[in-house]
């Protein structure tokens, strides 16, 4: 198998040319310096990328990866990211700025059930763990109640009621 290479290989020191067969396993002790690799073919490629980072690059984009300053593990690309299975965390989900603003899901693409300690959000509602309404601001919409309702706080209605 031949390893195709940008510009000439540095293995320790010696220039080795642009590409490298292998056959059977390779083992290569030292430094083996080089500016990119392609992977089976120039449509995936090992480079460094922002800031030192690792970037993988393919036909269709990119993601760098990488400690790219010293308060930071950066995921950068050029695409907005897709993960195929369940995302777990083990810490807080923010936002990296409060400037503008930033949302949990989209008009078009909105969460169907949101749990947090003593609360329950739906699409429609925040209700908190003994099923009070809490924390609704209507605005330019209507308010159904069906049923008994216990209103505390103020209520302010403007318009006709």
């Amino acid at each position: 198998m031949a390893i195709k290479f940008l510009q000439d290989i540095d293995v320790d020191g010696e220039v080795q040319g642009t590409s490298l067969d292998i056959n059977g396993n390779a083992d290569i002790s030292g430094d083996l310096t080089t500016t990119s690799v392609y992977l089976n073919d120039t449509d995936t490629r090992l480079l460094e990328g922002t800031g030192n980072a690792l970037r993988i690059s393919t036909s269709t984009g990119y993601i760098d990866i990488g400690s790219m300053n010293g308060g930071w593990i950066h995921f950068q690309g050029n695409k907005p990211y897709y993960f195929n299975q369940q995302l777990s965390m083990d810490a807080d989900l923010e936002p990296y700025s409060t400037a503008g603003a930033r949302n949990l899901g989209a008009s078009d693409k909105i969460w169907n059930h949101v749990y947090a300690k003593g609360y329950f959000i739906d699409s429609t509602e925040v209700i908190d763990a003994s099923r009070n309404i809490t924390g609704v601001t209507l605005t330019g919409t209507r308010l159904d109640i069906c049923g008994n309702a216990d209103l505390s706080g103020n209520l302010t209605l403007s318009g006709s009621v």
